[in-house]
């Protein structure tokens, strides 16, 4: 089996605020050809004002698009989860898929949706190939000198590389099929 279809075949069935999931298949449909798919891990310098050049895989991905870059955080590991606008548009309605779709009449549904509004910010990437990270975003990180970048598919997962080799070199994550 290739990566890319384990990654179809494992993709959970409930998404949670604060996992590392990716939006359902449904979501990422189509977005696992060579050209849309990101891979690979790197660490790159950040400057004093949030600054870090952004690795030339995904700077073609990600060139012309609107980015997004959300809050999470697993099992006490923090990290900042990088995806284009539509990525997350179909992330943040994966939530309420399970339970027929967003009501705008529904106040908690309201509430959930405004919580992963105020967990993301719009970032982009400068005409030098520097991402820039917000300094609310760094200061949840407590980013310092260096950032950890994880493709995963159709976003990428920034951390801290003492959070990367925490993850690396953790217990197993053991991921579970939700009862349908």
């Amino acid at each position: 089996m290739s990566d890319k279809e384990r990654l179809v075949e494992e993709a959970p069935g409930e998404v949670d605020a604060n996992s590392i999931d990716s939006p359902n298949v449904a979501a990422t449909d189509g977005l696992f050809d060579e050209e849309h798919y990101l891979d690979g891990n790197f660490v790159k310098k950040i400057d004093g004002q949030g600054r870090v050049l952004m690795p030339p895989e995904f700077r073609k991905f990600f060139e012309g698009k609107p980015l997004e870059m959300v809050r999470c955080s697993y099992d006490n590991c923090r990290f900042l989860k990088l995806m284009t606008k539509q990525s997350y548009l179909a992330w943040e309605e994966s939530f309420f898929q399970e339970v027929g779709g967003f009501k705008q009449s529904d106040p908690a549904m309201f509430a959930k949706k405004a919580q992963l509004r105020l967990m993301k910010e719009p970032v982009a990437v400068d005409g030098f190939n520097r991402l820039r990270i917000p300094t609310a975003l760094r200061d949840y990180l407590a980013l310092k000198d260096d950032v950890t970048f994880i493709g995963l598919g159709d976003c990428v997962m920034v951390m801290t590389p003492n959070s990367a080799d925490a993850l690396l070199n953790g217990p197993e994550i053991r991921i579970e099929a939700s009862a349908a």
